[in-house]
């Protein structure tokens, strides 16, 4: 890549009385026509400084052909030498602004004058220090007194007043204040973007340059994320929704969804099994999440979620090593770690960029706001699209976006979408209000819509695709992570049973967001009832001898909350195999699956009664297993 700085660049020193390797002058004419087909860059504010460099391109290559001396001198070699650096960067310079969108290349105008200017400048230096018997042909030494000649100005006038005037737009959005549309139309339609398809494939260079390089710009104007952010609201206010093909919207967006890395379990929260964001340790020694510990302790439980056992004082006290270590897993898989952008919820943890700049979330919200007013449009396509927009921008954005575009009313607006009869309409209203569901503020506004829940839970039962069904399921898990919606959710007609069915049947991730599901409302005691009857038991038992996905320590996990309570340990009883499965565990399973089957074998153990008693300890291989935990 070519790194743009604020405009230095390099002074190169001409040493002489050293031996270098000698660059044939054909070589350096090839590197020439490599140029010369990218010049002049496609954009007019850089329409000038390329032709100046296509022009010495196409000189130096005619003269570098011509050249007929087969053993340079020392200092004609060193005068190649420099020239093939020089030829090199202004190839690396020429391939940038080919990659790059043009609002990105506007704000870099100056640094990008001065390199192609500094460019022209070398070449003609090169050529000043050349020993005159180097080009004997008389035709050579004319072209070379051309390559001498004037570089143009460093920055276009026009180029310039459009770069201060997206930077004023820039600055409109950090104030929050929304821009004018008749400024910005005129600014979009001068740089050449005039429909929405010349906006999607802004975006898309966009986008490739934040996937390939790490942002190193010196000014927080220059921000990739905020121009982004710019173009796609600009996209929807200029040029409206496009009502043909809403089902393929995600693909102008950086956000595309993708396979998730998988979380270490270590890293993963024993209440909420969610990436831990700020780690913190109980009297016990066990470690959980702030936010999950914080709201088990304020429902009243004065017990270690995991170890069951009575806590000495609600003191949390940071585990810093393992943040540490987790912020260091997220960094290398691309995943955000700061807690405020909330962006690692239920059902997709990673995205490319997190929108946390005031330009950047401005125009995020602004574009939120058009949308949710599309989703009043009586066109179906339209609301379709909209949908799918904002479960893209839902995907990204921090809690203040997810916030506003609840307050701003979309969830009532998406439900009727859930049931419309068009697969791509509910899977993208369902994912829309999975993704706004990640902000915690948000959780109590979409159970409490009129016929949200309803809607989530048919999806998840009867849901035409697969990604509908785990969405669904993804959602119902993140919802349920509320300590006061819990009841609520599986109080609903459909919802436990929907999850069991899924735990059963489903996809690995819908399987494994189900469980989690199971699990949160599973430590609302009055809920395991519910569980039970479902025939949750019997399904998560089925799940302990699974060996891909994880789904094994999950299931473990809902075990040892189901033996908590009376019903949970008759139904575990019960359920066939359950005891050797939980032995199983105790042999193969991973060291937390281990700590699970632990707990939930010590609860039958101890409130299961002596028939329970006598079933664990005629488990086949159990003393052995128990053993072999004690000195491992």
């Amino acid at each position: 890549g070519f790194g743009v700085g604020r405009g230095k660049t390099e002074k190169r020193k001409f040493t002489m009385g050293r031996e270098y390797p000698v660059v044939p002058p054909r070589s350096l004419a090839s590197l020439c026509d490599q140029i010369a087909p990218l010049l002049p860059i496609p954009v007019f504010f850089l329409r000038r400084h390329s032709l100046s460099l296509l022009r010495k391109v196409q000189l130096l290559s005619l003269v570098l052909r011509s050249v007929t001396a087969s053993s340079p001198s020392a200092s004609s070699a060193l005068c190649l030498r420099e020239l093939h650096a020089v030829l090199t960067k202004a190839l690396n310079l020429v391939q940038f602004c080919h990659r790059s969108s043009r609002v990105h290349l506007l704000l870099l105008l100056p640094q990008l004058s001065i390199h192609f200017h500094d460019i022209g400048l070398d070449i003609s230096t090169v050529f000043d220090v050349l020993p005159p018997g180097f080009l004997l042909d008389l035709d050579l030494r004319e072209n070379a007194l051309l390559l001498r000649r004037r570089s143009e100005p460093p920055c276009d006038p026009k180029g310039d007043r459009l770069r201060h005037e997206i930077i004023a737009v820039l600055d409109e959005l950090r104030h929050e204040r929304p821009p004018d549309p008749e400024d910005l139309r005129r600014i979009f339609f001068e740089l050449g973007l005039q429909n929405r398809d010349e906006c999607d494939d802004e975006m898309e260079r966009l986008r490739e340059v934040m996937m390939k390089t790490e942002e190193q710009e010196p000014e927080p104007s220059l921000s990739l994320v905020d121009l982004f952010c710019v173009v796609r609201y600009a996209k929807q206010l200029l040029f409206g929704i496009e009502c043909s093909g809403a089902s393929s919207v995600e693909s102008a967006d950086w956000e595309s969804e993708k396979e998730e890395p998988e979380i270490p379990e270590d890293y993963r929260c024993p209440i909420s099994l969610e990436l831990m964001r700020d780690p913190v340790t109980v009297s016990t020694g066990q470690t959980y999440d702030r936010s999950s510990i914080t709201h088990w302790l304020e429902t009243g439980h004065v017990t270690c979620p995991k170890s069951g056992q009575l806590l000495k004082n609600t003191e949390l006290v940071p585990n810093l090593a393992l943040r540490s270590l987790i912020s260091r897993w997220c960094t290398e898989h691309s995943i955000p770690f700061d807690e405020s952008s909330e962006a690692a919820g239920a059902g997709g943890a990673g995205t490319l960029a997190v929108i946390n700049s005031k330009p950047a979330i401005e125009a995020t919200r602004l574009t939120a706001l058009f949308l949710v007013d599309q989703l009043r449009s009586d066109l179906p396509s339209a609301r379709t699209h909209a949908a799918c927009e904002l479960r893209v921008i839902a995907r990204s954005g921090s809690p203040l976006i997810r916030a506003a575009i609840v307050n701003a009313g979309a969830i009532p607006l998406l439900v009727p979408l859930l049931d419309c009869g068009d697969p791509v309409a509910e899977e993208n209203s369902v994912t829309a209000i999975l993704n706004l569901s990640i902000h915690d503020g948000n959780k109590e506004p979409i159970v409490s819509a009129e016929g949200c829940l309803e809607g989530i839970i048919r999806v998840l039962r009867f849901g035409s695709t697969e990604t509908m069904r785990e969405n669904a399921a993804a959602a119902l898990f993140s919802l349920s992570s509320a300590a006061a919606l819990k009841e609520r959710i599986a109080s609903e007609p459909g919802a436990v049973d929907g999850l069991v069915e899924l735990v059963r049947s489903g996809s690995i991730r819908a399987r494994r967001d189900a469980v989690s599901a199971l699990f949160n409302i599973a430590t609302k005691k009055d809920n395991v009832p519910r569980v039970v009857m479902a025939g949750g038991t019997d399904a998560v038992v089925e799940l302990l001898r699974e060996t891909d996905g994880g789904l094994a320590e999950e299931a473990a996990a809902v075990v040892a909350m189901l033996a908590r309570q009376a019903d949970g340990i008759v139904a575990v009883v019960a359920a066939p195999g359950g005891i050797s499965a939980l032995v199983w565990v105790l042999r193969t399973g991973s060291p937390k699956a281990k700590e699970h089957a632990v707990a939930a074998l010590l609860e039958l153990c101890r409130h299961g009664g002596q028939d329970a008693l006598e079933r664990v300890a005629r488990a086949p291989l159990l003393v052995r297993s128990l053993h072999s935990l004690l000195y491992s």
